[in-house]
C-alpha cells in the first residue's frame, strides 16, 4: 500500500512546468538568449552617447519608455472639444466601417488625423511624425494612433491676369463711353462689362472691368531724345506738371463672373471675396488642405473636410484664448500647442509636466485662462440645462468676448440679384 501523500493535480502541473523550465533555463539561458537577440542597433541604444557641443560635452541617453510629447498644450485644446462635445458627434457620424477584425477603429483613425493636421502635417506621410504621441493620443481618447496608409454648380467671381486678349477687352471698352459709377466700390471706381471667351474656356463668359483715374502722388519717368537725335535722357514729371494737367491715367481691374448682380455692386462683392480668401490661403498654406489627396475622390473629400473642421475647431479655440485679435496658426499653434510635456503616473492620476519653449510664456498662461473661463462657462449652464447645445453656447460665449455685447451687429443688407 502506498502511503505516500498524493498532491493536488494543479500542484503536479505547477511542478512540472517549472522542471520544464530548469531544463530550459540550463540548456539555454535566458540572459543569454536576449543578449543574442538584441541587434547592434539596440544594444548601441542603450549606451551613453558622448556629443562635443558648442557649449561643452553632452551625454546623451534614448529613452523610448518614457511618455512625453512636443504638444503638451493639446490637453487644454481636447478640454476644449470634450466640453463642446463636437469631436464625439464627429465620431458618431463618420461613416467609416472596416471589416477586418483586425483594423483600426473610427475614433483612432480620425484622432490620428487630427493630431497630424494640428502638428502641421501636409501630407499623409508626415503623419508618421506625430505617431509615437502617446499622451496626444490619450488626451484625445484613442487606443492607438494609426498609420497615414490607413461638382456642383457655384456661382463664382475671379480676378483675370492682363494677358493679351484681355488687354484688347480694355482697349476696346476704353472707347466706349458707357462706363457706369460703381458708389458702391467708393474711391472713384467707373465699371463696364462685356463677355470674353479666353482659351481654355468652352463658352464666352460674363467680364466687368473696374477703372479708377490717379490723379495724385504720380511721378512718371520717361525717355526724350537729344538735340542730336541719338542720345536719349531721363524725363521725370511730378504732379504739379503740366504734363499730367492733360494726361489721363487709369487704374483698371478685370473681373469674370456668372453671377447676375448689378454691375454697381461687382466690385463691392470682389472686395468682400478678398476677406473671405485669407482664410483659404490660410487653410492652404498653413493647414495642408490641398494635400491629403489621393487618387481616391470620396478619401480625398473626407480628409479635406477633416482639414477644415480641425481649422473650425482651432480658431474658435484661439479665439476664445485671445478674443481681442485673430491669429493665424503660424503663430497661434507655436503658442498654444507646442510645448514639452512629460507624463508620470501615480495610481489613477495621470500629471503631465509642460515645459514650454515658446519666449511668451506669461501670454500663454493668460490665454489658457480665458479658455478655462470659457469652459466653465459652458459647464455651469450645462448642469443647469442637460440639453443644452453645448458648441452653440460656446461659441455664443466667444463671440460675446469679441464683440463686448449680447448681441452681434447687424449684417448689411443683403445684396438683391436682379431679375
Amino acid at each position: 500500500m502506498n502511503l505516500k501523500p498524493q498532491l493536488p493535480a494543479a500542484t503536479r502541473r505547477f511542478l512540472q512546468r517549472w522542471r520544464g523550465l530548469k531544463v530550459i533555463g540550463h540548456t539555454h539561458p535566458i540572459d543569454e538568449a536576449d543578449k543574442r537577440k538584441k541587434t547592434v542597433l539596440a544594444r548601441a541604444s542603450e549606451q551613453a552617447l558622448v556629443a562635443d557641443t558648442l557649449g561643452g560635452r553632452m551625454h546623451v541617453r534614448w529613452d523610448e519608455t518614457a511618455q512625453a510629447t512636443l504638444h503638451g498644450q493639446i490637453v487644454f485644446f481636447a478640454e476644449f472639444l470634450a466640453t463642446a462635445g463636437v469631436f464625439e458627434r464627429w465620431v458618431q457620424d463618420c461613416p467609416l466601417h472596416y471589416s477586418s477584425p483586425n483594423a483600426s477603429s473610427a475614433r483612432d483613425v480620425l484622432g490620428t488625423l487630427t493630431l497630424g493636421i494640428l502638428a502641421g502635417s501636409k501630407r499623409y506621410a508626415h503623419i508618421a511624425g506625430a505617431r509615437g504621441d502617446a499622451v496626444a493620443a490619450k488626451a484625445l481618447g484613442l487606443q492607438g494612433l494609426v498609420s497615414e496608409d490607413k461638382q456642383r454648380s457655384v456661382n463664382d467671381l475671379l480676378r483675370l491676369r492682363k494677358t493679351a486678349n484681355v488687354k484688347r477687352l480694355i482697349e476696346r471698352l476704353f472707347k466706349r463711353q458707357a462706363w457706369s459709377e460703381a458708389p458702391m466700390c467708393g474711391q472713384g471706381w467707373q465699371a463696364s462689362e462685356d463677355e470674353l471667351r479666353l482659351s481654355g474656356w468652352s463658352r464666352a463668359r460674363r467680364v466687368v472691368v473696374l477703372r479708377r483715374r490717379i490723379r495724385n502722388d504720380l511721378a512718371l519717368v520717361t525717355k526724350a531724345r537729344g538735340k542730336d537725335g541719338h542720345e536719349e535722357q531721363l524725363v521725370l514729371a511730378l504732379g504739379h506738371d503740366d504734363v499730367q494737367e492733360t494726361a489721363q491715367l487709369w487704374e483698371y481691374t478685370v473681373l469674370a463672373t456668372n453671377t447676375q448682380y448689378d454691375i454697381a455692386a461687382i466690385g463691392q462683392l470682389y472686395r468682400d471675396r478678398c476677406d473671405c480668401e485669407n482664410g483659404f490661403d490660410e487653410l492652404k498654406n498653413q493647414w495642408g488642405w490641398g494635400g491629403f489627396t489621393t487618387q481616391d475622390m470620396h478619401r480625398s473629400q473626407l480628409s479635406a473636410r477633416a482639414v477644415a473642421l480641425v481649422y473650425n475647431w482651432w480658431s474658435w479655440y484661439v479665439r476664445a484664448a485671445n478674443p481681442q485679435a485673430r491669429r493665424e496658426a503660424l503663430t497661434s499653434r507655436p503658442l498654444l500647442l507646442a510645448a514639452v510635456g512629460r507624463a508620470t503616473h501615480s495610481g489613477n492620476q495621470t500629471t503631465l509636466y509642460l515645459t514650454p519653449m515658446h519666449a511668451e510664456t506669461g501670454l500663454i498662461k493668460s490665454m489658457l485662462a480665458n479658455v478655462q473661463a470659457a469652459i466653465r462657462h459652458v459647464r455651469a449652464a450645462a448642469e443647469q440645462l442637460p440639453d443644452l447645445d453645448r458648441w452653440r453656447t460656446l461659441l455664443a460665449y466667444i463671440c460675446h468676448r469679441i464683440v463686448g455685447q449680447n448681441t452681434l451687429p447687424t449684417p448689411p443688407p443683403a445684396l438683391t440679384a436682379a431679375g
